[in-house]
């Protein structure tokens, strides 16, 4: 047979000299199936813990008990699959991010006892926040789950993949690292102690939860662990396994330190060695709704939909009444909020903040005269209901979620918009009343000198002050939206409802004088 090609990273020994391998090298080169420190070591590696060794015929001992080499999960993956009658398969690849998350629940939700879930992934990571997500998602999915690691599960997928019930690598596959990091800039990170603890403790109770051994999962984490109950020779040709590396396994190291039950070379050799021939095969897809949602939560259409929402609540502030421009901007708002609720990423939460303070407008331009405390309030739940939003899947400690950057990503994005919008805003109502052609009759340009309400505050006749108006009644000629106009003797007044809108040709009556401004109630009939 034609001899295996050497790979480019191993350097080729000179014509004419004698060569030497050391164990890892022999290994690497298909000379030897492996390397073990002594003969329990070697006993331990082949999985028979506690047999008799027998030398020159005697029983001299028994191997090494558990506890100096690695303890098997003693899991037969055929038996655990015994009775599974539909195989569903779900595609995690690329960067792991929140669009993937409602399509992982969703159809983890809609498996029952006798479905086998064969998640094939192939991710360098991505959020954790999503990741923590799907994998409690698959911790509590009713049927079994299978992770086919098909080539890697970096990162986040090495934490997808230890949740579920049986784990296949493809050959040259690669799963492990996943320490924590922050991207600001284009550039990586390392994150604090706190939030290196926090993922350590995640991927352990995960392997522990699913019978796998949970310090080597913290030392995918954490490179100050050091990992015992190794075989010695593992623990020399697995650098991740000592104090100072960060571990991350192959195909044949993790099948030795038995965190992966097996290795296939395809979906249809998976299912082979499973026994599961000829069951029925189902690769659910996206929703139309699960696409839209992963356009509407993308960071550019969501900005853009709140920068329209934006411009079009300032064009309506500086418009009579409320039209289409401010229905408009609340809707661009609300499908920002919506958008992230059906993908999966809130509670109903931020949508009812946004609700609340739509409300709180509302009470305040149309029933409480002027615009104050209750206006301020609204502004500030609208404001903090696109934060809320836009934070994230949550499933984490907002503690975490701020040292990860998703809180002040967040911020930034609302807040950059807010700016963003003040801007252009003003910038158009300068430029408009100036632009040439259509552009120029969307905005008045000329300007109105002196009094706009001229006579509108002058008293009747036999009224020495304002305060001589309180008790005194007059018809309205407008409609009070609160604010508009009333007739008193031959004088018009503009005056302000104090009971909410108040139709034309209502006698109402003046309770109170607050300066320029008059305060009048319906009077009752």
């Amino acid at each position: 047979a034609s001899p295996a090609p050497v790979p480019a990273s191993q350097e080729l020994p000179e014509a004419g000299k004698l060569v030497s391998l050391t164990p890892s090298a022999a290994r690497s080169r298909g000379f030897s199936e492996g390397s073990a420190a002594d003969l329990e070591g070697l006993v331990g590696l082949l999985g028979l813990t506690g047999a008799e060794v027998v030398w020159g015929g005697k029983v001299v001992r028994r191997a090494s008990p558990a506890g100096s080499v690695v303890a098997p999960r003693r899991m037969d993956p055929r038996k655990l699959l015994a009775g599974v009658k539909r195989l569903v398969v779900v595609h995690i690849g690329g960067m792991v991010e929140l669009g993937m998350l409602s399509f992982v629940q969703r159809i983890i939700g809609q498996t029952g006892p006798h479905d086998l879930v064969i998640i094939d992934v192939d991710t360098l990571g991505g959020r954790v926040d999503a990741a923590i997500r799907i994998r409690d998602t698959l911790l509590r999915a009713k049927g079994k789950t299978l992770a086919f690691i098909n080539p890697r599960a970096i990162s986040a997928g090495a934490l997808i993949s230890l949740a579920c019930d049986v784990i296949f690598m493809a050959p040259g596959g690669s799963m492990g690292a996943a320490t924590p990091i922050t991207i600001s800039g284009g550039k990586a990170s390392p994150v604090g102690e706190k939030y290196v603890s926090y993922m350590r403790k995640e991927m352990k109770t995960t392997a522990e939860a699913k019978g796998r051994r949970g310090d080597l999962a913290e030392a995918m984490v954490d490179m100050s662990v050091d990992v015992k109950n190794v075989p010695p020779a593992l623990k020399e040709s697995i650098s991740g396994l000592k104090k100072g590396k960060l571990l991350t396994l192959t195909t044949d190291e993790a099948l030795a330190l038995g965190m992966v039950e097996g290795k296939a070379k395809s979906f249809d050799d998976l299912v082979s060695q499973l026994g599961l021939d000829g069951l029925p095969v189902s690769r659910p897809t996206e929703t139309w709704a699960e696409r839209l949602s992963r356009v509407l939560i993308s960071p550019s259409v969501s900005g853009i939909l709140m920068m329209l929402g934006l411009l079009l609540l300032f064009l309506e502030a500086r418009t009579p009444g409320f039209g289409a421009a401010g229905i408009g901007g609340l809707a661009c708002l609300l499908v920002v909020v919506f958008g992230h609720k059906i993908a999966g990423l809130g509670g109903w939460e931020p949508l009812l903040l946004f609700i609340l303070g739509v409300a709180l407008l509302a009470v305040e331009l149309f029933v409480t005269p002027g615009f104050g405390l209750l206006g301020g309030m609204g502004i500030l739940a609208v404001v903090g209901s696109l934060i809320w939003a836009l934070m994230g899947a949550g499933g984490i400690p907002l503690s975490i979620s701020w040292d990860q950057g998703y809180v002040t990503s967040a911020l930034t994005r609302v807040f950059g918009v807010i700016a963003l919008t003040a801007a252009v805003g003003t910038l158009l109502v300068w430029l408009l009343p100036k632009a040439p052609g259509p552009l120029g009759r969307l905005a008045l340009g000329a300007v109105i000198d002196g009094d706009a309400s001229a006579g509108a505050h002058d008293l009747p006749e036999g009224l020495s002050s304002r305060d001589d108006l309180v008790g005194l009644v007059g018809v309205t000629i407008t409609a009070l939206r609160p604010t508009g106009k009333m007739k008193m003797g031959s004088k018009r007044l503009e005056v302000v409802s104090r009971g909410g809108y108040v139709d034309p040709g209502v006698e109402v009556e003046v309770v109170s004088v607050q300066g320029r401004r008059i305060v009048v109630r319906e009077v009752s009939s």
